[in-house]
């Protein structure tokens, strides 16, 4: 994962994982300004790319960087609920936060497309946390990884705790698990909360592998995440900041890619 976001996005291999283009907002114009503070790099490793996800930091701007000009100042990092997190967040909302691909046929040859993250104004993650999502075209799985870039660096912080959600394109058959007609309008497919500082001393990086790592909880009941191959178009991924039980918790971070 790439510490500093180029200037331009590079090129990526057709047919390969999807990634933010910022530059190329497509809707909502108003909040096209907050959105230049998120700065997205392409990391290739072998043929299998990963989107990075990278935050403003506080008082600098790395030289040759998109302009972070009237990007409103994340706020301090929140704590995590007092003792032990949930074992798992709830589907129980429609999520406004959707990735499409670019309408643009070069821009979607290369996966590229935008994240419409409705929440953004009202809640900021940890400015010094790193997050990338990968998928190969054609695999019936992706992955995502999470990593503090100070980690190991002085004292481990207070606890934030941090549930991946990946949805499909459709909607989840509550009964069968399986996707219906309908757009997907929940958080998805969920994985564990985690504390993101849980390997401060090791280096930081969790990793974590849909679907193996997914489920999706409907109160009582809880369904296995689909194989990507299962459900063709744009996944929307999200990172949500759990703030206290199954229930309670913001959506911080929004990416994607195309199948």
């Amino acid at each position: 994962m790439h510490e500093r976001a180029a200037e331009t996005v590079p090129p990526g291999t057709p047919g390969t994982t999807p990634y933010d283009a910022p530059d190329h907002q497509r809707r909502h114009p108003a909040r096209t300004t907050r959105r230049r503070g998120w700065l997205a790099a392409c990391a290739v490793a072998l043929v299998v790319p990963a989107t990075v996800w990278l935050l403003p930091e506080q008082d600098s701007q790395t030289p040759g960087a998109a302009p972070t000009t009237d990007v409103p100042a994340p706020r301090s990092t929140a704590k995590g609920p007092a003792g032990r997190p949930p074992d798992h967040i709830v589907n129980d909302r429609v999520s406004q936060d959707r990735w499409t691909l670019s309408d643009d046929p070069k821009q979607a040859a290369q996966g590229m497309g935008s994240c419409d993250l409705a929440s953004f104004a009202e809640s900021s993650p940890p400015m010094d946390l790193l997050s990338a999502v990968s998928h190969t075209t054609g695999s019936d799985t992706a992955s995502v990884e999470l990593r503090p870039k100070t980690a190991g660096q002085g004292k481990r912080p207070a606890p934030y705790y941090i549930s991946v959600g990946v949805r499909p394109p459709h909607e989840t058959d509550r009964a069968t698990g399986r996707p219906l007609r309908s757009a997907g309008k929940g958080i998805g497919f969920t994985s564990k909360p985690v504390d993101i500082y849980s390997r401060w001393s090791s280096g930081g990086t969790i990793k974590l592998k849909y679907p193996d790592d997914f489920r999706a909880h409907f109160g009582n009941r809880t369904v296995d995440a689909i194989p990507v191959g299962d459900d063709r178009g744009d996944w929307t991924v999200v990172l949500y900041h759990v703030e206290g039980g199954p229930t309670t918790y913001t959506s911080v971070m929004c990416n994607g890619f195309h199948a």
